[in-house]
Protein backbone atom coordinates (compact mmCIF):
# COMPACT_ATOMS: atom_id res chain seq x y z
CA UNK A 1 0.00 0.00 0.00
CA UNK A 2 3.11 1.99 -0.02
CA UNK A 3 2.84 4.79 -2.65
CA UNK A 4 5.16 3.64 -6.09
CA UNK A 5 7.47 6.53 -6.61
CA UNK A 6 9.15 5.33 -9.79
CA UNK A 7 9.78 1.80 -11.88
CA UNK A 8 11.99 0.51 -14.08
CA UNK A 9 11.02 -2.35 -17.04
CA UNK A 10 12.97 -5.20 -19.01
CA UNK A 11 11.56 -7.70 -20.52
CA UNK A 12 12.65 -9.78 -17.96
CA UNK A 13 12.81 -7.98 -14.42
CA UNK A 14 11.13 -5.34 -13.35
CA UNK A 15 12.17 -2.57 -10.25
CA UNK A 16 9.52 -0.92 -8.17
CA UNK A 17 10.65 1.82 -5.84
CA UNK A 18 9.02 2.64 -2.87
CA UNK A 19 10.36 5.97 -1.36
CA UNK A 20 14.29 4.99 -0.96
CA UNK A 21 13.92 0.99 -1.25
CA UNK A 22 13.82 -1.13 -4.28
CA UNK A 23 11.03 -4.18 -4.54
CA UNK A 24 12.62 -6.59 -7.25
CA UNK A 25 10.98 -8.79 -9.24
CA UNK A 26 12.25 -10.63 -11.77
CA UNK A 27 10.13 -12.68 -14.91
CA UNK A 28 13.43 -14.23 -16.41
CA UNK A 29 13.48 -16.44 -19.22
CA UNK A 30 16.32 -17.89 -21.47
CA UNK A 31 14.87 -16.98 -24.86
CA UNK A 32 17.98 -15.84 -27.17
CA UNK A 33 16.43 -12.74 -27.61
CA UNK A 34 15.74 -11.28 -25.03
CA UNK A 35 19.47 -12.76 -23.40
CA UNK A 36 20.88 -10.74 -26.02
CA UNK A 37 18.64 -7.63 -25.61
CA UNK A 38 19.55 -7.19 -22.06
CA UNK A 39 23.35 -7.84 -22.52
CA UNK A 40 23.47 -5.30 -25.43
CA UNK A 41 21.05 -2.44 -24.04
CA UNK A 42 24.32 -2.90 -20.50
CA UNK A 43 27.32 -2.15 -23.10
CA UNK A 44 25.61 -1.58 -26.50
CA UNK A 45 28.95 -0.62 -27.68
CA UNK A 46 29.78 -4.41 -27.92
CA UNK A 47 30.13 -5.85 -31.09
CA UNK A 48 26.71 -7.78 -32.14
CA UNK A 49 28.74 -10.97 -33.33
CA UNK A 50 30.03 -10.80 -30.13
CA UNK A 51 26.48 -10.56 -27.88
CA UNK A 52 25.27 -13.22 -30.44
CA UNK A 53 28.16 -15.54 -30.00
CA UNK A 54 27.42 -15.01 -25.52
CA UNK A 55 23.35 -15.09 -26.04
CA UNK A 56 24.16 -18.47 -27.99
CA UNK A 57 26.45 -20.59 -25.25
CA UNK A 58 23.99 -19.07 -22.90
CA UNK A 59 20.67 -20.38 -24.67
CA UNK A 60 22.36 -23.70 -25.65
CA UNK A 61 23.29 -24.62 -22.21
CA UNK A 62 20.13 -23.50 -21.05
CA UNK A 63 18.33 -25.78 -23.09
CA UNK A 64 20.62 -28.96 -22.21
CA UNK A 65 20.71 -28.29 -18.82
CA UNK A 66 16.95 -27.10 -18.48
CA UNK A 67 18.34 -23.83 -16.87
CA UNK A 68 14.99 -21.21 -16.49
CA UNK A 69 15.69 -18.25 -14.66
CA UNK A 70 19.01 -16.12 -13.79
CA UNK A 71 18.86 -17.66 -10.62
CA UNK A 72 20.11 -21.18 -12.32
CA UNK A 73 23.75 -19.22 -12.96
CA UNK A 74 24.35 -18.33 -9.25
CA UNK A 75 25.42 -21.25 -8.29
CA UNK A 76 28.22 -22.90 -10.43
CA UNK A 77 28.69 -26.41 -9.74
CA UNK A 78 25.98 -27.86 -12.06
CA UNK A 79 27.00 -26.26 -15.25
CA UNK A 80 30.88 -26.53 -14.50
CA UNK A 81 29.77 -30.62 -13.59
CA UNK A 82 28.44 -30.53 -17.01
CA UNK A 83 31.34 -28.64 -18.90
CA UNK A 84 33.70 -31.34 -17.13
CA UNK A 85 31.20 -34.55 -17.83
CA UNK A 86 31.23 -32.96 -21.93
CA UNK A 87 34.87 -32.91 -21.97
CA UNK A 88 34.73 -29.61 -23.24
CA UNK A 89 37.80 -27.61 -24.53
CA UNK A 90 39.30 -25.27 -21.75
CA UNK A 91 39.21 -22.35 -23.73
CA UNK A 92 35.27 -23.40 -24.49
CA UNK A 93 34.51 -23.52 -20.69
CA UNK A 94 36.64 -20.40 -20.31
CA UNK A 95 33.81 -19.03 -22.87
CA UNK A 96 30.87 -19.95 -21.21
CA UNK A 97 32.37 -18.33 -18.06
CA UNK A 98 32.51 -15.18 -19.33
CA UNK A 99 29.19 -15.65 -20.99
CA UNK A 100 27.44 -15.67 -17.51
CA UNK A 101 29.46 -13.13 -16.23
CA UNK A 102 28.35 -10.55 -18.83
CA UNK A 103 24.87 -11.70 -18.40
CA UNK A 104 24.52 -11.50 -14.70
CA UNK A 105 26.89 -7.94 -14.99
CA UNK A 106 23.69 -7.15 -17.88
CA UNK A 107 20.82 -7.83 -15.03
CA UNK A 108 19.45 -4.22 -14.37
CA UNK A 109 20.59 -2.88 -10.88
CA UNK A 110 22.66 -6.13 -10.51
CA UNK A 111 24.33 -6.79 -7.22
CA UNK A 112 25.85 -10.60 -7.69
CA UNK A 113 29.25 -9.37 -7.19
CA UNK A 114 30.26 -12.54 -5.33
CA UNK A 115 28.55 -14.58 -8.15
CA UNK A 116 30.14 -13.08 -10.73
CA UNK A 117 33.40 -13.23 -9.15
CA UNK A 118 33.34 -16.64 -8.72
CA UNK A 119 32.54 -17.32 -12.21
CA UNK A 120 35.70 -14.83 -13.10
CA UNK A 121 37.90 -17.23 -10.93
CA UNK A 122 36.43 -20.53 -12.95
CA UNK A 123 37.45 -18.70 -16.09
CA UNK A 124 41.45 -17.88 -15.18
CA UNK A 125 41.40 -21.56 -14.04
CA UNK A 126 39.91 -22.31 -17.04
CA UNK A 127 42.75 -20.08 -19.29
CA UNK A 128 45.36 -20.85 -17.53
CA UNK A 129 44.69 -24.49 -17.94
CA UNK A 130 44.68 -23.70 -21.90
CA UNK A 131 47.72 -21.34 -22.15
CA UNK A 132 49.98 -23.99 -20.28
CA UNK A 133 49.05 -26.76 -22.28
CA UNK A 134 49.25 -24.44 -25.67
CA UNK A 135 53.08 -23.90 -23.91
CA UNK A 136 53.87 -27.28 -23.80
CA UNK A 137 52.09 -27.27 -27.86
CA UNK A 138 49.93 -29.90 -26.46
CA UNK A 139 46.65 -30.21 -28.69
CA UNK A 140 44.01 -31.51 -26.29
CA UNK A 141 40.17 -31.76 -25.51
CA UNK A 142 38.21 -32.60 -28.15
CA UNK A 143 40.31 -31.21 -30.67
CA UNK A 144 43.12 -33.72 -30.04
CA UNK A 145 40.69 -36.70 -31.91
CA UNK A 146 39.60 -34.30 -34.93
CA UNK A 147 43.63 -33.42 -36.17
CA UNK A 148 44.30 -34.75 -39.61
CA UNK A 149 47.73 -34.34 -41.77
CA UNK A 150 47.83 -31.86 -44.34
CA UNK A 151 47.82 -34.24 -46.94
CA UNK A 152 44.08 -35.63 -45.37
CA UNK A 153 43.10 -32.30 -45.20
CA UNK A 154 43.87 -31.85 -49.01
CA UNK A 155 42.25 -35.19 -49.62
CA UNK A 156 39.41 -33.77 -48.03
CA UNK A 157 39.04 -30.51 -49.95
CA UNK A 158 39.38 -32.70 -53.42
CA UNK A 159 36.40 -35.52 -52.01
CA UNK A 160 34.09 -31.98 -51.75
CA UNK A 161 35.13 -31.22 -55.18
CA UNK A 162 34.55 -34.36 -56.84
CA UNK A 163 30.57 -34.89 -55.01
CA UNK A 164 29.79 -31.15 -56.44
CA UNK A 165 30.79 -32.17 -59.90
CA UNK A 166 29.23 -35.93 -59.46
CA UNK A 167 26.51 -34.48 -58.33
CA UNK A 168 26.60 -31.43 -60.44
CA UNK A 169 25.41 -29.23 -58.34
CA UNK A 170 27.26 -26.36 -59.88
CA UNK A 171 23.86 -26.93 -62.63
CA UNK A 172 21.33 -27.52 -60.42
CA UNK A 173 19.21 -25.07 -58.41
CA UNK A 174 19.85 -24.29 -55.15
CA UNK A 175 16.29 -23.44 -53.80
CA UNK A 176 14.85 -25.51 -51.40
CA UNK A 177 13.16 -28.55 -52.67
CA UNK A 178 9.40 -27.82 -52.43
CA UNK A 179 8.38 -31.31 -51.32
CA UNK A 180 10.26 -30.87 -47.96
CA UNK A 181 13.36 -32.99 -49.07
CA UNK A 182 16.95 -30.81 -48.02
CA UNK A 183 18.66 -29.66 -50.85
CA UNK A 184 22.28 -30.51 -50.03
CA UNK A 185 23.65 -28.84 -53.17
CA UNK A 186 24.17 -25.06 -51.85
CA UNK A 187 25.79 -26.87 -48.85
CA UNK A 188 28.22 -28.27 -50.82
CA UNK A 189 29.12 -25.16 -52.84
CA UNK A 190 29.68 -23.18 -49.53
CA UNK A 191 32.06 -25.61 -47.91
CA UNK A 192 33.83 -26.02 -51.34
CA UNK A 193 34.32 -22.01 -51.53
CA UNK A 194 35.07 -21.74 -47.74
CA UNK A 195 38.05 -24.65 -47.42
CA UNK A 196 39.54 -22.76 -50.64
CA UNK A 197 39.26 -19.88 -48.58
CA UNK A 198 40.88 -21.57 -45.69
CA UNK A 199 43.80 -23.41 -47.54
CA UNK A 200 44.41 -20.62 -49.19
CA UNK A 201 43.94 -17.59 -46.11
CA UNK A 202 43.66 -19.23 -43.51
CA UNK A 203 41.84 -17.18 -40.39
CA UNK A 204 39.26 -17.78 -37.60
CA UNK A 205 35.23 -18.09 -38.50
CA UNK A 206 35.97 -14.69 -40.32
CA UNK A 207 34.80 -15.48 -43.81
CA UNK A 208 31.04 -17.03 -42.91
CA UNK A 209 29.63 -13.45 -43.19
CA UNK A 210 31.11 -12.44 -46.18
CA UNK A 211 29.80 -10.31 -48.44
CA UNK A 212 31.05 -10.24 -52.24
CA UNK A 213 31.24 -6.27 -53.11
CA UNK A 214 32.25 -4.75 -56.63
CA UNK A 215 35.38 -2.47 -55.99
CA UNK A 216 33.34 0.51 -57.69
CA UNK A 217 31.10 0.46 -54.02
CA UNK A 218 33.91 -0.72 -51.75
CA UNK A 219 35.34 2.53 -52.92
CA UNK A 220 32.64 4.54 -50.91
CA UNK A 221 32.59 2.94 -47.85
CA UNK A 222 34.66 5.90 -45.64
CA UNK A 223 34.71 2.85 -42.97
CA UNK A 224 34.13 -0.76 -43.58
CA UNK A 225 32.07 -2.36 -40.63
CA UNK A 226 31.77 -5.67 -42.38
CA UNK A 227 33.82 -8.37 -43.88
CA UNK A 228 33.99 -7.93 -48.04
CA UNK A 229 35.20 -9.81 -50.74
CA UNK A 230 36.27 -6.78 -53.00
CA UNK A 231 35.25 -8.22 -56.63
CA UNK A 232 37.23 -6.70 -59.32
CA UNK A 233 38.39 -9.68 -62.03
CA UNK A 234 40.61 -7.13 -63.85
CA UNK A 235 42.62 -5.11 -61.21
CA UNK A 236 42.44 -8.12 -59.14
CA UNK A 237 39.98 -9.49 -55.83
CA UNK A 238 40.90 -9.19 -52.77
CA UNK A 239 39.61 -10.11 -49.03
CA UNK A 240 38.96 -6.82 -46.71
CA UNK A 241 38.36 -8.81 -43.12
CA UNK A 242 37.07 -5.51 -40.59
CA UNK A 243 35.46 -7.75 -38.47
CA UNK A 244 37.54 -10.40 -36.38
CA UNK A 245 39.13 -10.89 -32.59
CA UNK A 246 42.08 -8.74 -32.93
CA UNK A 247 40.69 -6.07 -34.88
CA UNK A 248 41.33 -3.60 -32.09
CA UNK A 249 44.38 -4.29 -32.09
CA UNK A 250 45.71 -5.31 -35.98
CA UNK A 251 43.04 -3.07 -38.05
CA UNK A 252 41.77 -3.74 -41.51
CA UNK A 253 43.63 -7.20 -42.92
CA UNK A 254 43.22 -6.70 -46.31
CA UNK A 255 44.47 -10.06 -48.75
CA UNK A 256 44.59 -10.01 -52.29
CA UNK A 257 43.77 -13.33 -54.20
CA UNK A 258 45.90 -14.72 -56.47
CA UNK A 259 45.32 -18.32 -56.94
CA UNK A 260 43.80 -18.93 -60.17
CA UNK A 261 41.16 -22.08 -58.59
CA UNK A 262 40.28 -19.74 -55.95
CA UNK A 263 39.50 -16.95 -59.20
CA UNK A 264 37.36 -19.45 -61.28
CA UNK A 265 35.20 -20.19 -58.22
CA UNK A 266 34.01 -16.01 -57.43
CA UNK A 267 33.14 -15.83 -60.87
CA UNK A 268 31.38 -19.07 -60.60
CA UNK A 269 29.99 -17.34 -57.22
CA UNK A 270 28.91 -14.60 -58.74
CA UNK A 271 27.00 -15.55 -61.86
CA UNK A 272 24.91 -17.91 -59.52
CA UNK A 273 24.38 -16.44 -56.82
CA UNK A 274 25.07 -12.48 -57.86
CA UNK A 275 26.42 -10.10 -55.73
CA UNK A 276 25.98 -9.76 -51.65
CA UNK A 277 25.59 -12.45 -49.15
CA UNK A 278 28.19 -15.24 -50.35
CA UNK A 279 27.50 -18.13 -48.13
CA UNK A 280 23.26 -18.69 -48.29
CA UNK A 281 21.25 -21.40 -46.51
CA UNK A 282 19.22 -23.55 -48.05
CA UNK A 283 16.49 -20.50 -48.16
CA UNK A 284 18.55 -18.25 -49.51
CA UNK A 285 19.04 -16.55 -45.70
CA UNK A 286 22.54 -15.33 -45.62
CA UNK A 287 24.96 -17.61 -43.34
CA UNK A 288 26.78 -16.40 -40.10
CA UNK A 289 30.06 -17.25 -39.07
CA UNK A 290 28.94 -19.61 -36.13
CA UNK A 291 25.81 -21.34 -39.12
CA UNK A 292 29.12 -22.05 -41.12
CA UNK A 293 31.01 -22.81 -38.36
CA UNK A 294 28.23 -25.56 -38.23
CA UNK A 295 28.77 -26.67 -41.51
CA UNK A 296 32.01 -26.96 -41.88
CA UNK A 297 32.00 -29.58 -39.22
CA UNK A 298 28.85 -31.75 -40.21
CA UNK A 299 30.64 -31.71 -43.47
CA UNK A 300 33.30 -32.72 -42.11
CA UNK A 301 32.01 -35.32 -40.04
CA UNK A 302 30.18 -36.95 -42.89
CA UNK A 303 33.01 -37.32 -45.66
CA UNK A 304 36.04 -38.08 -43.21
CA UNK A 305 34.53 -39.43 -39.54
CA UNK A 306 36.57 -35.66 -37.94
CA UNK A 307 35.29 -32.22 -36.59
CA UNK A 308 37.16 -30.16 -38.93
CA UNK A 309 36.71 -26.59 -38.51
CA UNK A 310 39.34 -23.26 -39.08
CA UNK A 311 41.28 -23.73 -35.35
CA UNK A 312 42.06 -27.36 -36.96
CA UNK A 313 42.93 -26.15 -40.27
CA UNK A 314 44.61 -23.26 -39.26
CA UNK A 315 46.92 -25.42 -36.92
CA UNK A 316 47.14 -28.30 -40.02
CA UNK A 317 48.66 -25.59 -42.14
CA UNK A 318 50.99 -24.10 -39.97
CA UNK A 319 52.43 -27.33 -39.07
CA UNK A 320 52.99 -27.95 -42.11
CA UNK A 321 54.97 -25.15 -43.29
CA UNK A 322 57.00 -24.97 -39.49
CA UNK A 323 58.15 -28.13 -40.02
CA UNK A 324 59.38 -27.48 -43.64
CA UNK A 325 60.79 -23.75 -42.30
CA UNK A 326 62.38 -25.78 -39.24
CA UNK A 327 63.88 -28.04 -42.03
CA UNK A 328 65.02 -25.33 -44.18
CA UNK A 329 66.66 -23.55 -41.27
CA UNK A 330 68.51 -26.81 -39.83
CA UNK A 331 69.78 -27.06 -43.19
CA UNK A 332 71.03 -23.57 -43.44
CA UNK A 333 68.63 -23.40 -46.76
CA UNK A 334 68.25 -19.39 -46.40
CA UNK A 335 66.51 -19.11 -49.76
CA UNK A 336 64.05 -22.31 -48.26
CA UNK A 337 64.20 -20.53 -45.05
CA UNK A 338 62.86 -16.66 -46.21
CA UNK A 339 60.13 -18.66 -48.91
CA UNK A 340 58.61 -20.45 -45.64
CA UNK A 341 58.89 -17.78 -43.15
CA UNK A 342 56.97 -15.01 -45.39
CA UNK A 343 53.99 -18.19 -46.14
CA UNK A 344 54.35 -17.91 -42.71
CA UNK A 345 53.58 -13.92 -41.05
CA UNK A 346 51.51 -13.60 -44.21
CA UNK A 347 49.26 -16.44 -42.44
CA UNK A 348 49.76 -14.55 -38.68
CA UNK A 349 48.22 -11.89 -40.58
CA UNK A 350 45.18 -13.20 -42.02
CA UNK A 351 44.49 -14.69 -38.70
CA UNK A 352 45.62 -11.79 -36.81
CA UNK A 353 48.25 -12.43 -34.29
CA UNK A 354 52.03 -12.24 -34.69
CA UNK A 355 54.55 -14.52 -35.96
CA UNK A 356 56.04 -15.63 -32.13
CA UNK A 357 52.34 -15.93 -31.09
CA UNK A 358 51.68 -18.50 -34.34
CA UNK A 359 55.34 -20.16 -33.64
CA UNK A 360 54.08 -20.70 -29.69
CA UNK A 361 50.50 -22.30 -30.11
CA UNK A 362 49.56 -23.15 -33.51
CA UNK A 363 53.20 -25.00 -34.78
CA UNK A 364 52.59 -28.56 -32.92
CA UNK A 365 53.95 -31.52 -33.87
Amino acid sequence: HLPIKNYVATTQIIYLKFDSEYIIYYNTTMDITEIETILSNHKPQRKASTTHSYGLLLHRISKTLNLTTYEDFLDCTKIVEHLKEKKATCCHCANVCVAIQEYLKALPMSEFTDEIQMWKKHKDNYYEIYYNNQRKGVVVGRQAPNMISYKELLGYYNTICKHVKDNEYEEKSCVEYTNGISNPGIDYLNVRLLLRLLLLHPTRNDYGSLEMISGKEFSKIETPMKNYLVYQPTKGSFLSINVYKTVDRYGQKTIPIKDNQLKKLLVFHKKKFGMGAMFRQQNMVQHNSTSMAGLMTKYSKKHIDKSVGSTIIYKVIIQELSGKYKEALQNEDTEDMSKYREDLEKFANCRGHSFGIQQQIYAKE
